[in-house]
C-alpha cells in the first residue's frame, strides 16, 4: 500500500502508512521502534550511542536545521567552533572580551599598558588566547581581570603578561573562573 516518509523538525522523522501485511521494523544502534496502542513509534535511543572522549573535529558531523530555508544541513564540529569564535585586534585602549571572542591580539600603535576584562566564565563560549603581538609587554604589561567572583587557577583575580611576545590561553570553568 502507500507510505509517506516525512523529515522535519522538531522530531525529524515520521513514517505514515497503511499496510495489509506485517511491516517489519528493524532498529539499528541508536534507533528504537515500539508499538504503543496499535501505533508504531520510531525514536532515537541516545542510551545506545557510544561516548566519544577524543576525536578529529573535522571528521565529526552534525545535522543542523536552517529555520529560514527549512533545510537540514551537514556541518563539521570544527566549522561550528570557528563560526562561534571571533577575534579582536587591538591597536589602542583597553579590551572587554566578548563571550564569543577566541583571540585577542594586542598590537598597540603607541605602546601602553593594557587592561583586559574577561566575561563571566558561565557566559564564555570556548577558550580565549590573549597575545602580546607588538612584543613590548615587559615595558607595557597586559593585565587580565575577571568579572564577579571568578578566579584564575591559584585563586588569583588577575593574570599579567609581562614578557615580550607572551601570551595566555584561558579556558572557562563555568561558575569558578578560568584555567590558564
Amino acid at each position: 500500500m502507500g507510505y509517506k516518509l516525512k523529515v522535519g523538525p522538531p522530531s525529524g522523522l515520521k513514517l505514515k502508512g497503511a499496510a495489509g501485511f506485517g511491516l517489519p521494523l528493524i532498529g539499528r544502534i541508536g534507533l528504537l521502534f515500539q508499538k504503543i496502542g496499535g501505533i508504531w513509534y520510531g525514536d532515537l535511543d541516545y542510551s545506545q550511542f557510544a561516548e566519544i572522549t577524543s576525536f578529529d573535529a573535522t571528521q565529526k558531523l552534525f545535522a543542523v536545521y536552517d529555520r529560514t530555508t527549512g533545510v537540514w544541513n551537514r556541518v563539521s564540529f570544527a566549522s561550528l567552533i570557528v563560526a562561534g569564535q571571533t577575534m579582536q585586534y587591538v591597536t589602542a585602549g583597553d579590551v572587554v572580551v566578548q563571550p564569543t571572542d577566541g583571540l585577542i591580539i594586542i598590537d598597540k600603535t603607541v605602546g601602553a599598558a593594557t587592561s583586559v576584562t574577561m566575561p563571566a566564565s558561565t557566559a564564555k563560549v570556548g577558550r580565549c588566547k590573549i597575545v602580546d603581538f607588538k612584543g613590548d609587554a615587559s615595558t607595557n604589561p597586559i593585565t587580565t581581570g575577571l568579572a564577579g567572583s571568578d578566579k584564575f587557577n591559584g585563586n588569583q583575580s588577575t593574570w599579567t603578561i609581562s614578557g615580550n611576545g607572551g601570551s595566555i590561553v584561558l579556558d572557562p570553568v563555568p561558575g569558578k573562573g578560568y584555567a590558564v
